[in-house]
């Protein structure tokens, strides 16, 4: 059975948050259709193009449901919480980055760089797109409470009316790697559609993982396509508290929630990097899901269609890396299609892998090209 860091989970399943408040400043309405952000702003502006505030989580908080929060041109060393429908629009990931290095976004009372929690608002569309977002931070005590460095995070938005899209992002390393891995994307337990989109996640232990499915397992469900996954890094140092190597992960699905996590992952590439390409489990055994905790059980439903994979020969020598692997714990279900995937690994990693961990598999491979390489 392949084995994963303890990081993967949350009490009972998610991320554990630090209490607390955001600490952004207060702000009234400041716009109803457009408001902008820029370097060279200033808070004590109205946020128009010509007088621009100055950080994300003023203008966001002000904005009306519905606006596009523009982010001009520059670094900014910032955290956003986004807690409403609207857009956060960069001017490209060349030319928009937002750095969260050094920012506890755990003691603020949310998770990610960039973060997606609107839970009691209204509902609608939310859109990032058209920036690079990077150096996402955790202390070590936060760490240590099985918190997980995020450059984006969808975390448990419980409104039904939502939609959200990253798309036409790039999502970098985490301040750590060497240290606390870190996660690109990362989506857990959401209430509506959630889609990321013709993007790159590069430099972290996980491109992108999505946890528990939506609406605590019966909502949503997540679509990954047009994601270029590449140079993804092994994590020892802090991920496993011993000389355990977890291999870089492109997507990790993780149903550790009662209910069916529904996951599309179709026409993205996975290349650079020795680990796996797509790993699905349906349930888990390890983390806060051991005993007397767990197992904690969930059921996948699995779209991974006209995936590309070139992937190295996996280092760790403790779990069979695989361009696809299939986990199923006992008393799970994982059903998947897995059609049209072409590529290469590099022996002794495998092309598709179904784990013998004793639960059920209802698995449909048609027309895959994945070489097993010398």
């Amino acid at each position: 059975m392949r084995r994963y860091s303890v990081f993967f989970l949350a009490p009972a399943a998610g991320l554990l948050l630090s209490a607390g408040g955001i600490t952004a400043h207060a702000a009234g309405q400041i716009g109803t259709t457009s408001v902008y952000v820029s370097t060279t702003g200033s808070d004590s502006n109205p946020c128009t193009k010509a007088l621009p505030c100055a950080t994300l989580q003023y203008a966001v908080n002000g904005a009306a449901a519905g606006s596009i929060v523009n982010v001009e041109p520059g670094t900014y060393h910032q955290t956003v919480n986004i807690t409403k429908p609207l857009t956060l629009a960069g001017a490209g990931a060349a030319k928009t980055i937002i750095d969260g290095s050094n920012i506890d976004t755990g003691a603020m009372g949310y998770y990610g760089v960039v973060s997606v929690e609107n839970n009691t608002g209204t509902g609608g569309p939310i859109h990032i797109h058209g920036m690079t977002v990077e150096g996402a931070y955790v202390t070590p005590t936060e760490y240590a409470d099985i918190e997980v460095p995020i450059d984006v995070s969808i975390y448990q938005d419980q409104n039904s009316a939502d939609s959200v899209t990253v798309n036409n992002v790039t999502l970098g390393a985490v301040q750590d790697t060497a240290d606390y891995g870190g996660v690109g994307f990362y989506a857990f337990g959401n209430a509506g559609q959630v889609s990321f989109t013709n993007s790159t996640s590069t430099g972290n232990n996980q491109g992108a993982l999505l946890e528990g499915g939506g609406d605590n397992g019966n909502g949503g469900g997540v679509t990954v396509s047009g994601v270029h996954f590449t140079k993804l890094v092994d994590c020892a140092g802090n991920c496993s508290g011993s000389s355990t190597v977890y291999p870089g992960d492109g997507i990790f699905v993780l149903s550790d929630l009662a209910g069916n996590a529904v996951n599309t992952i179709n026409h993205n590439t996975f290349s650079g990097y020795a680990g796996f390409g797509l790993a699905a489990a349906a349930g888990y055994s390890g983390g806060n899901c051991s005993s007397p905790n767990g197992p904690c059980s969930g059921n996948v439903t699995l779209t991974a269609n006209d995936n590309a994979f070139k992937l190295g020969a996996c280092a760790s020598a403790s779990q069979a890396c695989a361009a696809i692997s299939l986990d199923a714990q006992a008393g799970n279900e994982l059903s998947a299609q897995i059609k049209g995937n072409t590529g290469s690994v590099v022996r002794p990693d495998m092309a598709i892998y179904e784990q013998p961990d004793g639960g059920v598999y209802n698995v449909t491979e048609v027309n895959n090209h994945i070489k097993v390489l010398a």
